[in-house]
């Protein structure tokens, strides 16, 4: 992926308010905001963005400012024009728009769930008997949210043809890099007063609260953090296997979840991520015992459903967000239901957005931009001195083979409207949004029983932002990327190679990254490259060494030569100046706070910018001296 993901907790975005999103600007209207006064050799980041920081205004609301999301804003404000208006295929995504902007109080609705669940008792005086990981069954089955562990249907890294069940860490509420560091005491303590307003306001104030139990929910969370270790390794096993060594009843775990949909056997065949992290588990919860364990998990589901219970704990989300992420105001309730809509209804959405807002032939000429950066890759891989010809033969195969998946998914719409007919709506927001979360993860965890997979989409087509799968050889490229300054048709093809084309040439060489490299042109994870050939691109990787992932590095240097070579090819003899300020300025930004990327994959943005001083290219067109640069191919 290639544009950040704030650290902000669970459903909250931070996004514009519908009422003055006109009054903000999403670019300064000057074409090339280029600064004369700084040399391109030295900062190019600065050369390329200083005039863009200078005349853009962050809004108070955004702990961050940049194109990404500026373009998210302009889409969203596209979708609010489609759902504030009459449309018969539109009824449902409408409906529940509607019921969403009612503020009316869902406390009770919340409370009597909770009830349901098996009640929290930190909330009321009740015996606490439920096993955690019955509890985590059920959250997992009818909310589809992962805290402690997460249980999930995807394609098997050795059959991408089939499907599998994954089981890995769950996902935390608080960022990880405040429950792992050290200097973060103030953050820790508003977290522990959220946590403490939560449990007096759906206790009425009437109940003494216990806050070492509250600070025990804390702690889990920290131990939790620290066990994930970022150990990404997949392990194979049974359902058999599991109950053995972890003396829980996974059959029955793993049937609860998945028993609508799919026979759970002892010999079900379970990938687990990450090891490590279900041994540290579930020795941890022996030692702090099954009340803290529930205590976490129920926090997780008040924590899931605050933003749509009542004004409150929708305030008390903004306080955090406020202390930990510096944002001055809270998001609108328009656009906050407007991106609930997007998460559930987004395939409802898209061919209004189709025929309102976008251009047929921007398809044709973008795929076009691909299939020359694709071209480009195999003649470099052709050329490479050091791999040998069957490592060439292997690798020109997978780059031939990445398939491209543009705009949307291909579905039927029609078919689609009758799916969604299966969900019925009502005027209780909260109702709504536990029959759309229960009807998502039901879908989702159907695949297991699919018996031939169809391609799975990363995002919505409203994402501004491009993917590459390894296990479907694929790149993805919603909607969202197919806007200015990324991409604008009829445009100079040196702005969309420089801006969008460096972004393909990102993703694609991805395909052969230290994760790509494993995969075969199926998709299929196994030993495919010669061990000549492998030997010596893990010593070639070992250049890219840095702070920040080797994967992220290589794809942006590969990314950025490949996109320059077929746009040279395109139009030869043209001065490329322009193709790296295009490059640059989709990722100039106003921040108030670099804490909160903390644990980003990819490296800070203006040292993004400074890896391309050591391009060949870049150093002719700008005049600047030589530097030392790692080239993998």
């Amino acid at each position: 992926m290639l544009a950040k993901s704030l650290l902000v907790f669970a459903t909250l975005v931070l996004i514009i308010d519908v009422r003055n999103a006109s009054k903000l600007p999403l670019f300064p209207k000057t074409r090339n905001y280029s600064d004369e006064s700084i040399s391109p050799c030295s900062n190019f980041y600065a050369y390329a963005c200083n005039t863009w920081t200078k005349q853009a205004k962050k809004p108070t609301f955004e702990p961050v400012w940049n194109p990404w999301m500026a373009v998210n804003h302009k889409i969203k404000r596209r979708l609010s024009q489609i759902l504030t208006r009459h449309d018969s295929f539109l009824t449902q995504p409408q409906f529940f728009y509607r019921s969403c902007l009612n503020t009316k109080d869902h406390l009770n609705e919340l409370k009597t769930f909770i009830d349901n669940l098996g009640g929290w008792s930190l909330i009321a005086n009740k015996r606490d008997d439920n096993e955690w990981f019955q509890q985590l069954a059920v959250v997992t089955r009818i909310l589809g949210i992962h805290p402690i562990l997460k249980i999930h249907v995807d394609l098997d890294y050795k059959d991408p043809k089939s499907y599998a069940i994954y089981v890995e860490p769950g996902n935390l509420i608080f960022p990880e890099y405040i429950l792992t560091g050290f200097e973060y005491k103030t953050e820790l303590e508003a977290y522990e007063k959220w946590i403490y307003e939560t449990v007096n306001h759906l206790s009425g104030g009437k109940k003494r609260i216990n806050k070492d139990q509250i600070r025990e929910i804390i702690k889990f969370e920290m131990y939790l953090a620290t066990a994930r270790n970022n150990d990404a390794r997949n392990e194979r096993t049974t359902v058999e296997k599991l109950s053995q060594k972890f003396s829980i009843d996974w059959i029955k775990f793993l049937d609860y979840i998945f028993g609508s949909f799919s026979i759970i056997a002892p010999n079900t065949t379970v990938i687990v991520k990450n090891y490590n992290y279900l041994k540290k588990l579930f020795l941890l919860v022996s030692q702090v015992g099954n009340r803290v364990a529930r205590n976490y998990l129920m926090w997780s589901v008040i924590k899931d459903l605050s933003r749509d219970t009542d004004r409150y704990l929708r305030n008390l989300n903004f306080l955090i967000d406020q202390a930990i992420l510096g944002v001055q105001e809270d998001l609108s309730r328009e656009f906050e239901c407007l991106d609930k809509v997007i998460a559930h209804f987004s395939p409802l959405l898209v061919p209004k957005y189709l025929k309102l807002f976008v251009n047929p032939r921007i398809f044709p000429d973008v795929k076009s931009m691909v299939e020359s950066i694709k071209s480009e890759f195999v003649q470099i891989l052709l050329q490479c001195d050091w791999l040998s010809n069957e490592g060439k033969s292997v690798l020109v195969e997978k780059i031939k083979n990445i398939k491209l998946h543009l705009g949307y998914p291909s579905w039927n719409f029609h078919a689609l409207k009758r799916h969604y007919g299966k969900v019925k709506m009502t005027d209780n927001h909260f109702i709504n949004t536990l029959a759309l979360k229960q009807f998502k993860t039901s879908h989702s965890l159907a695949r297991l029983a699919e018996q031939k997979p169809q391609t799975l989409w990363p995002s919505s087509p409203f994402d501004v932002n491009a993917y590459y799968s390894v296990l479907q050889n694929s790149i993805f490229i919603p909607l969202g990327m197919l806007e200015a300054p990324f991409y604008q048709y009829k445009r100079e093809e040196i702005s969309n190679f420089g801006a969008l084309g460096s972004l393909i040439g990102h993703e694609i060489s991805h395909s052969l990254d230290p994760a790509g490299i494993l995969a075969d042109p199926s998709g299929k994870i196994r030993k495919w490259l010669p061990d000549r050939d492998l030997k010596l691109y893990k010593n070639r990787i070992s250049c890219f060494n840095g702070s920040h992932t080797i994967g992220e590095t290589i794809a942006d240097s590969n990314g950025l030569k490949i996109s320059i070579n077929a746009f040279k090819k395109r139009s030869p003899g043209r001065k490329n100046g322009q193709f790296f300020i295009s490059f640059a300025q989709v990722w100039c930004e106003i921040s108030e706070d670099t804490d909160i990327f903390t644990g980003d994959e990819h490296a800070p943005v203006s040292q993004r910018i400074q890896h391309i001083l050591s391009n060949e290219d870049f150093q002719k067109t700008f005049n600047c001296g030589a530097k030392t640069s790692c080239d993998l191919w």
